[in-house]
């Protein structure tokens, strides 16, 4: 993801300079990171940076839609700059495909105010027929708002390119104020004049998930490689990243391929080993429950510390409970399934030594009664080369030789 952001102190702007500079999500400090923005609305609960929802670079936004509430970044650069902001241009990608919209339901996906307030222009998804549609908006100086969308920006599944540009009018009167979108590189797809919007200017932008919302609107919205300026682009739009096949057991041309790929970037399944589906083996009562929840909380969702024991044969030790995912207990429990009973200190610890410092893992070097954070994209490589040495230690114990 590549939301190009600019430090406040920079008064400057020069006629066709990014409004916002500098480098988030490519540079390895900011990587997956919303901190330079001025603002972020509900991080990490209906809002986050993930790498499953990028379209170039490292990382995208996900927004989790939950009633109205709003999840958004905002810049208030223009508002920092010496010159009134008259005319703004601004571009992002954006992928609706998980929505879930009732004809005549919309949400709103990015938003400008000027002083006071003030709302200036903006985009939303409107859905019309049983298909989304980009509907574009913008306020005259009374405060009115005009809209339009039409048949040529229909939001099909998949990733596409938003370029919105803004002008407010030149005079009182002169009422030659304008907004245009270009949709996949097709300029004026949409497109708003004769603007009485003079006294215009505007002072933050909002990406995102912005108030206002139709609380029965359901789903997650991926937005990624924001980028804004005082005129218009005349580059191409980068191509968004191919999405290729996760599982090799799992082809293009399987039944189920579209549904795996889906809950596989969106970190709600991992697979059996880390190259691997395993699509026709038996499911435990124990892992739908992690799908379930990743399912409708996100896949970096991690439950909160379980209390009391609602069953009886899920005690406080049950792999399954996130404090669990250390080397040491992941140990036990693995030698304990394959001995048949507990195993002592010195070979617990052995084996979770050897499940941490893996000649073939090289990723983060966790201490033995570290949590393991299974949500890194490098987990399933720590289980491939992990557990494989594990095993070996296991199969070659005397314990389980006498068996």
């Amino acid at each position: 993801m590549d939301l190009k952001i600019s430090k406040k102190p920079l008064k400057l702007w020069m006629a066709a300079a990014p409004l916002l500079l500098g480098s988030l999500f490519t540079h390895s400090v900011l990587a997956c990171s919303t901190s330079a923005w001025s603002r972020v609305e509900n991080p990490e609960v209906t809002l986050f940076a993930r790498p499953e929802s990028r379209c170039t670079g490292g990382c995208g936004l996900r927004i989790k839609l939950n009633g109205t509430q709003p999840a958004y970044v905002e810049d208030d650069t223009p508002g920092n700059l010496a010159d009134d902001v008259t005319s703004y241009y601004a571009k992002f990608h954006l992928d609706t495909t998980w929505l879930n919209m009732n004809d005549g339901q919309k949400v709103t996906v990015f938003s400008t105010n000027a002083s006071g307030g003030v709302p200036a222009f903006g985009l939303q998804v409107v859905q019309v027929a049983g298909k989304k549609y980009a509907h574009i908006f913008a306020h005259r100086d009374n405060g009115s708002q005009i809209a339009t969308n039409s048949a040529a920006s229909e939001l099909t599944d998949g990733w596409h390119t938003i370029e919105l540009m803004w002008n407010a009018s030149s005079a009182a009167g002169a009422n030659d104020g304008s907004l245009s979108l270009a949709l996949d590189d097709v300029d004026s797809v949409l497109s708003l004049s004769s603007l009485d919007n003079d006294t215009l200017a505007i002072i933050t932008a909002q990406l995102g998930v912005v108030s206002g919302n139709d609380a029965n609107v359901t789903g997650n919205l991926h937005i990624d490689a924001f980028t804004s300026q005082r005129t218009a682009s005349t580059a191409t739009p980068e191509a968004c990243l191919t999405y290729n096949q996760l599982f090799t057991d799992i082809p293009s041309w399987h039944s189920f391929y579209s549904w795996i790929q889906s809950i596989g970037y969106a970190s709600i399944a991992s697979g059996c080993t880390a190259t691997t589906y395993c699509a026709d083996n038996n499911v435990t009562r124990a892992q739908m429950a992690v799908f379930l929840e990743r399912g409708m909380n996100g896949g970096d969702y991690q439950p909160p510390v379980g209390t009391g024991t609602q069953f009886n044969d899920v005690p406080a030790s049950h792999w399954a409970d996130p404090a669990n995912h250390t080397p040491r207990k992941l140990a036990a429990f693995w030698f304990e399934r394959s001995l048949g009973y507990p195993p002592d200190a010195s070979q617990i610890a052995k084996a979770a030594e050897m499940l941490t410092h893996s000649d073939e893992y090289t990723g983060t070097p966790w201490g033995l009664d570290e949590p393991i954070d299974l949500s890194q994209d490098e987990w399933p490589h720590y289980w491939q080369s992990g557990l494989r040495t594990l095993v070996a230690l296991i199969l070659m114990s005397p314990d389980f030789l006498q068996r």
